[in-house]
């Protein structure tokens, strides 16, 4: 099932994390990686939050996701001597009384009891626009993506794991996971893999709001990083291809902002990146079907901290205890379902 060695190309977030759990298991890994500033996953804010507001709900697999992130995360801190995982409080304030009611009625179902709270635990929030109140998300919080990247990156160089050059094809008996995003869709191996780049822009920020420690979720998020300055956002669009951030969604992230908080602001940053998202949000993991020593490991979308621990533990699981891979996250699930919808017309 597997050689001696693993080559992965793309030392993003879905293949740093699949690097350390190879590396866990003690298996052989070599990365081609073009550089951190790059690649999309190295301007993430980094948030993981185990809750769905529409319908409210728990997210696909929540809480398996949860503890292997847990597990992984805390555990790459001690490998790498770093500190970039940060649990927290989000606060998703309530857009109407309608949402109020859903989360009192909703927050003691089984699958959401130990995710969320209903109670104001923090109080009346003074310099936040939130006149219905607000409800407490009680297993979220971010991961310094960057930082966590870097530290990485330093450690694969040391060990000698990692080249800085742009990707190129193994030998074809060479075991290689292709870890690149929303690049794939350039490489003839993954061109139908049905990844929908969707470009996101943020900002970071300095201003002085006082008040809890918290993430806070407005229909964009807010956070104060550990230097002290604020990340806020996103935007989400599958139209906009600009490789480029835009003096248009500038505006309309800072006018939120200004409708969302009396505190008063700076942009320091405004940056851009592209997720690669799927139709169904499930991520795409598998083996090619014409080159079985090439698998893809992709579409972690705007979730990818919580994904990708848990993804790349199913990857590490079917190469070395020839575990199969689940079918709802088979990158071909897609061609299947056409086929099926072909073969009923």
């Amino acid at each position: 099932m597997i050689s001696r060695k693993v080559h992965i190309i793309g030392q993003g977030l879905a293949g740093t994390v699949l690097a350390l759990q190879l590396l866990e298991r003690g298996v052989e890994v070599y990365i081609k990686d073009k550089g951190l500033q790059f690649g999309s996953s190295a301007l993430a804010a980094g948030l993981w939050n185990p809750v769905g507001y529409k319908n409210l709900h728990s997210i696909w697999n929540a809480h398996a996701l949860l503890a292997e992130m847990q597990r992984f995360y805390l555990r790459a801190e001690s490998i790498l001597q770093s500190n970039f995982f940060h649990p927290k409080y989000l606060l998703r304030i309530f857009p109407d009384t309608l949402s109020v009611n859903e989360w009192d009625e909703r927050s003691v179902r089984d699958d959401l009891r130990d995710l969320i709270e209903s109670n104001q635990r923090f109080g009346k929030l003074s310099e936040v626009h939130n006149p219905h109140g607000y409800g407490v998300v009680s297993s979220a919080g971010w991961l310094d993506v960057g930082r966590f990247l870097q530290a990485s990156r330093a450690y694969f160089l040391a060990n000698g794991l990692l080249e800085e050059s742009n990707a190129a094809d193994f030998p074809a008996d060479q075991t290689t996971v292709w870890c690149t995003g929303v690049a794939s869709l350039n490489h003839p191996l993954w061109k139908h893999s049905k990844l929908i780049p969707n470009k996101g822009e943020l900002l970071t920020l300095q201003m002085n709001l006082q008040g809890p420690d918290v993430i806070y979720s407005f229909g964009r998020f807010l956070f104060r990083r550990t230097d002290g300055l604020w990340k806020y956002g996103a935007s989400y669009s599958h139209l906009d291809s600009v490789a480029a951030p835009t003096a248009q969604m500038r505006s309309e992230l800072v006018q939120d902002l200004r409708d969302f908080t009396t505190c008063e602001f700076e942009v320091a940053d405004h940056q851009f990146g592209f997720r690669p998202t799927t139709p169904d949000r499930r991520p795409l993991i598998g083996v090619h079907p014409e080159y079985p020593s090439n698998m893809l490991f992709n579409g972690l979308g705007s979730r990818g901290v919580m994904l990708a621990p848990w993804c790349a533990a199913q990857i590490v699981s079917y190469l070395l205890d020839n575990k199969p891979i689940q079918r709802e996250l088979d990158w071909t699930r897609f061609r299947r379902n056409e086929s099926n919808s072909r073969a009923a017309d």
